[in-house]
């Protein structure tokens, strides 16, 4: 499914993230300040696009790409009963 790859993927792609930080702390540390821009800017490019990446994600109103307008979707199919129309309150 479409949906769980690109979720899947945002993770993959900040674990990537994550890696290229810890290498940039290992260079510091290793007083290789000169090459920290190898790991540093690959690292920025990374995070922001999957930053960006799984806040559209997250927040986008179309139910097919947004978490959140996908469950919203969800629980407005929840009100109804099964055979599709909605139930009248009071009604025994």
């Amino acid at each position: 499914h479409m949906a769980r790859l690109f979720t899947s993927g945002i993770s993959n792609q900040m674990l990537a993230g994550i890696a290229l930080m810890l290498g940039t702390v290992v260079l510091i540390k290793m007083k290789r300040q000169r090459y920290v821009w190898v790991t540093l800017l690959p690292a920025v490019w990374l995070l922001i696009c999957t930053t960006t990446a799984g806040l559209i994600k997250l927040f986008d109103p179309n139910p097919a790409v947004g978490f959140l307008a996908q469950g919203g979707s969800s629980s407005m199919a929840l009100i109804g009963t099964p055979s599709g129309r909605t139930a009248e309150r009071g009604k025994a």
